[in-house]
């Protein structure tokens, strides 16, 4: 994502247009992947910050949004996976030491 020399827009502020621009399309591929409202809600506002905290390592020429959607995708899927984790560990502390659970 370049921005030309010549423009009166700070870095922040061609962001906050693509932030406008791409959100919802955002949403609604964070939403598919990990389909509860919230949880989506909360892997877009953290695919944007990872996106505008990593700007400076794009390189020249490459387009915003599919690099964008790929860094949804990517914390969607993580998101899926720790939720997972997190409900495979809570089973396994219900089930307790004496009973066979999934690990054992």
């Amino acid at each position: 994502m370049s921005i030309p020399i010549s423009t009166p827009y700070s870095l922040a502020d061609a962001f906050a247009l693509y932030i406008t621009r791409h959100q919802q399309t955002a949403y609604a591929v964070a939403r598919a992947i990990v389909t509860v409202h919230e949880d989506a809600e909360a892997v877009v506002q953290t695919a944007f910050l990872h996106a505008y905290t990593t700007l400076d390592r794009v390189r020249p020429g490459v387009h915003f949004a599919p690099w964008f959607f790929r860094i949804v995708v990517n914390t969607a899927r993580d998101h899926v996976r720790r939720r997972k984790g997190r409900q495979e560990a809570r089973r396994g502390i219900r089930e307790g030491p004496g009973k066979k659970g999934p690990f054992l």
